[in-house]
């Protein structure tokens, strides 16, 4: 990949690590961009984060098999491809993408090795439309504008047809579910193929998350409510709830350990803890057209759409949504990253025009 360029916001240090400081009983006071990561305050703020391999931007972030400059870790090329990639997902060895070019599924390893093709299939209109691809159960599962939800072996073979009118789906412990256009959410067992309905009469759901404490979706709301009606719903126990509601226009959405995030249209990113039952914060009000969440700890990556111009994918920012952090400013960690995005423990993987990066969370 091409080395991230942008400097992180390393007021974010302090906010995202205890450690950064010194921990919660250090009497050191420390100056960006150093840090005391090691806790001994004997030798002071010995870290540089804008520099350190091993501390790059906050304590204990490694960059792995990347470098660390201006507090950023730099991207790492997975694979290039002749063809534009706007689906990615991931097993525990293997890529996988949705290619624009037709129907196309191409699973290459972690490491960037042993690059196969293991479906082509009409996609439908040529209009571009929303591509979504999961992978659960040693299967993968697919969605094209105007073609079924599909389905191919991770090793290869025949290709079945699974739904009609999906426009997304997701992979969740043992299968995938997926939103259909008439407002209905479904799953399929990984080892079926006969789906099973969740939840009717939505309001355009857009997006969903699934964590242990039961599915999360964003329902965009209607256009005839100017989409004031929008809301962020769960599934729990076989009861559909609203988590959020008076949500206008939510979009993407993501989870983390005891909470819920999501984007709306109007350029907020939105988060609520699962034990709260009365308040949602705004986390950033300046992101538009958020086309990923990954959440790792407290620390939110959202990839951003790409630009006309960009010859690979959207921008890529870092925010700070600890309990105790206010609405703050995202800090871009790379330009023209990807057009999709996934992530494992330790890396962020995206797709884009020209293939696939990955880069160390």
């Amino acid at each position: 990949m091409i080395s991230l360029r942008i400097p992180a916001a390393l007021a974010l240090v302090c906010a995202l690590a205890l450690a950064a400081c010194g921990g919660s009983d250090a009497a050191l006071t420390c100056t960006a961009p150093m840090a005391d990561c090691d806790g001994n305050a004997d030798n002071g703020c010995e870290t540089n984060l804008t520099t350190s391999h091993d501390h790059c931007g906050r304590c204990a972030r490694s960059c792995l098999d990347g470098t660390c400059t201006n507090g950023v870790c730099s991207e790492l090329t997975v694979s290039t491809e002749t063809s534009a990639s706007s689906g990615i997902a991931i097993d525990d060895a293997a890529i996988y993408t949705l290619q624009d070019s037709g129907a196309t599924v191409r699973r290459v390893l972690k490491d960037g090795t042993s690059p196969t093709t293991l479906a082509t299939v009409s996609a439908g209109p040529t209009d571009p439309g929303y591509r979504s691809i999961a992978v659960e159960g040693a299967r993968v599962w697919w969605i094209t504008p105007g073609a079924p939800l599909r389905m191919v072996p991770t090793a290869g073979g025949a290709v079945t047809d699974i739904a009609d009118g999906a426009t997304a789906v997701f992979s969740y412990g043992g299968g995938v579910t997926f939103i259909k256009s008439d407002g209905t959410i479904w799953a399929v067992p990984a080892d079926q193929t006969t789906p099973t309905k969740l939840a009717t009469s939505l309001k355009n759901p857009f997006d969903l998350t699934q964590g242990i404490n039961g599915f999360f979706w964003a329902n965009e709301g209607t256009l005839a409510s100017s989409y004031t009606d929008g809301a962020i719903e769960v599934n729990a126990n076989a009861s559909v709830s609203d988590f959020a509601a008076n949500e206008p226009r939510p979009q993407v959405i993501g989870q983390g350990t005891g909470f819920v995030v999501w984007s709306l249209a109007d350029g907020r990113i939105r988060s609520k803890r699962i034990d709260d039952l009365n308040v949602a914060k705004d986390v950033t009000s300046s992101l538009f057209g958020v086309a990923g969440l990954e959440v790792d700890n407290y620390i939110l990556y959202a990839l951003g759409s790409p630009s006309a111009s960009s010859t690979r994918g959207g921008p890529l920012f870092a925010l700070d949504i600890s309990i105790t952090a206010t609405t703050s400013t995202p800090t871009q960690q790379g330009a023209n990253v990807g057009r999709a995005m996934v992530s494992d423990d330790k890396w962020l993987y995206a797709a884009g025009p020209t293939g696939v990066w990955k880069v160390a969370k």
